[in-house]
């Protein structure tokens, strides 16, 4: 059966067009991991965290396998439909925000974003899905009509409306939880960032972490429920929001790196991570790659940012070393030649 759960928590988020926006940086930090190779040492620490995890199911441990024997299986879908171990930690660490999780999740991120993409609708569908949520969650709804929304997590819903309004009777709500039934207008021919596609008879998955335009909160008083209406973000909105950062890399075009990964975090003052990011790129680069002297300059400007000139003269120094061992090294090939 598809994942649908009433009472699953949700991040919901206003977001703007702002420079300094935490949730545009979170949307630029996902499409980098989308543009990020396949890398073998992140992809087992991946395999091994989700192994550890369900060391004692043997039935998801059997769906880690078969992911770990072809990470582009066309499986890859309803895995993830199916409250896989692959959508329950996901899950978990967007709404956690806990980034170097989702970080390992990268080249399965990349296969489900192709596969959605390969199967969207092409023409225009509402999905509909039935939630509790809190009294707090509808009041920052409401002060946000006619702009837009995150959600840190993925979005399961179905096509058929009474499907959707028959859920709510599943659960009931306590004192401060309500009832809504969100209504999502969805057209791939403008909204294909976050591509969406039908899963099984009837469900329907949108990309994780979606934006949507907030368009109107109404109430049907007979079911006793408030109707939430959006749009899926179009694909200019999000041009719009991404251009609106400066830290967009403009050098590594349709690819990301590690160092396009720490640039972002760098940009968000999430220093720890910059660092980390960094340093684990290091690790991954030949000891003669010239393009460590592009990652201690930036490490030693970021250093300079923040005021920590010890550090910074430090990576400065990497720097110059590694310069004068590089022009050692050519002259050392010349004189071979």
């Amino acid at each position: 059966p598809v994942h649908l759960q009433l009472d699953e928590p949700f991040s919901l988020k206003p977001i703007t067009k702002s420079n300094d926006d935490p949730a545009i940086y979170f949307q630029l930090f996902l499409r980098c991991l989308r543009r990020m190779k396949l890398n073998n040492v992140d992809q087992n620490d991946l395999l091994d965290f989700l192994e550890n995890q369900c060391q004692y199911n043997d039935e998801q441990l059997q769906i880690i396998q078969e992911y770990k024997n072809n990470p582009t299986s066309n499986e890859l879908l309803t895995w993830f439909a199916q409250n896989s171990i692959f959508n329950q930690i996901l899950s978990r660490a967007l709404l956690n925000e806990d980034f170097h999780r989702i970080f390992l999740f990268h080249s399965f991120l990349t296969q489900l974003h192709s596969q959605l993409q390969q199967n969207q609708p092409t023409s225009p569908i509402i999905i509909y899905r039935s939630q509790i949520i809190s009294n707090n969650e509808m009041k920052l709804l409401k002060n946000n009509i006619n702009q837009f929304i995150s959600l840190n997590s993925s979005f399961f819903g179905v096509a058929d409306r009474t499907k959707a309004l028959d859920t709510l009777n599943t659960v009931s709500p306590s004192g401060d939880m309500q009832h809504v039934l969100f209504e999502i207008d969805a057209d791939s021919t403008i909204a294909s960032t976050k591509p969406f596609a039908h899963i099984g008879p009837s469900a329907i998955l949108i990309m994780t972490a979606p934006i949507f335009h907030l368009k109107s909160i109404t109430t049907d008083a007979a079911k006793q429920i408030s109707i939430i209406k959006m749009s899926l973000c179009t694909d200019a909105d999000y041009q719009s929001f991404y251009r609106s950062i400066s830290v967009e890399m403009n050098q590594t075009g349709d690819q990301s790196t590690l160092r396009t990964l720490a640039r972002i975090f760098w940009k968000m003052n999430r220093i720890d991570l910059a660092t980390f990011y960094y340093k684990r790129f290091i690790k991954q680069l030949p000891a003669n790659d010239p393009l460590l002297r592009v990652i201690y300059d930036d490490l030693g400007l970021m250093y300079l940012d923040q005021k920590e000139y010890e550090k910074s003269v430090q990576w400065f120094r990497k720097s110059v070393e590694a310069k004068k061992q590089n022009s050692s090294s050519s002259k050392d090939t010349s004189i071979g030649k």
